[in-house]
């Protein structure tokens, strides 16, 4: 019977993310457009994992030629200890 139930929890899940990114990319899309549709033409790209890693991954695929990243403003001890998305995509 876990097994069964593993199944179905993981089966929700997985349309739980789904919903959620859909909801994501159209969200994404109605605020380019507010901003005059700055992905000129492309659709907007939401994906889930380590965030470095996905936007070096995207930036590839989509052949990019500038990637912005927003900051919070980490003290420089705090992002020696925890790392930052910025650094992990420039090294």
């Amino acid at each position: 019977e876990s097994h069964t139930s593993n199944e179905a929890l993981a089966k929700a899940w997985a349309e739980a993310h789904d919903a959620h990114v859909r909801a994501c990319e159209k969200d994404l899309t109605l605020l380019a457009n507010r901003l005059g549709g700055i992905f000129h033409g492309r659709p907007p790209v939401v994906r889930s994992g380590d965030p470095a890693a996905q936007i070096l991954a995207t930036a590839g695929t989509l052949a990019a030629d500038l990637i912005v990243i927003g900051s919070h403003g980490k003290s420089a001890w705090r992002r020696l200890l925890l790392g930052s998305t910025s650094d992990k995509v420039l090294s």
